[in-house]
């Protein structure tokens, strides 16, 4: 088991890695899509949120999910639109630096979420324009689910 520095490495080149040359609503849509093809594959539930410049652009939630997982993406989006971080990045930087979300950052829990699942969405020399937010499994598997995703949309190989 990877140590919560060890694990914000691994998601900082995860998110360094994962970037786009160019981001606009119809890639948003394909990348949706994308989403739910490997739900479908999986035979899991999905609820998938992606935001560009604080709109949203595509949303979709599956039988399976419910409302509670769309509060969960609103948390998981604005923590890493906020922050210019994943969600999980989030998680492990509290755990890491022994700090507590509403103690020390002054984020409200009910609004942010410092679990896996909101992944941002960059583009190469430009930098945040928006985020990719899942939710429907454990946290963890929240954001295995965007990071494979995003690497077969993107055609990326990553290394563990």
């Amino acid at each position: 088991m990877k140590s919560a520095s060890e694990m914000i490495e691994l998601i900082k080149h995860q998110e360094e890695s994962l970037q786009f040359d160019e981001f606009n609503e119809e890639i948003a849509l394909k990348l949706g899509l994308a989403c739910i093809e490997e739900a479908k594959e999986n035979n899991i539930p999905i609820s998938v949120e992606i935001c560009m410049n604080g709109s949203t652009l595509f949303y979709y939630r599956s039988k399976g999910t419910s409302d509670h997982n769309s509060d969960w993406l609103r948390r998981k989006t604005n923590a890493v639109n906020k922050l210019d971080m994943s969600s999980l990045q989030l998680f492990y930087y509290l755990i890491d630096a022994k700090r507590e979300l509403k103690k020390d950052m002054f984020l409200d829990p009910m609004d942010y979420a410092a679990c896996g699942g909101g992944f941002p969405i960059r583009i190469k020399g430009v930098g945040l324009v928006g985020s990719i937010s899942y939710s429907a499994l454990p946290h963890l598997e929240d954001h295995d689910f965007v990071v494979k995703v995003l690497s077969k949309f993107l055609n990326v190989k990553l290394v563990d």
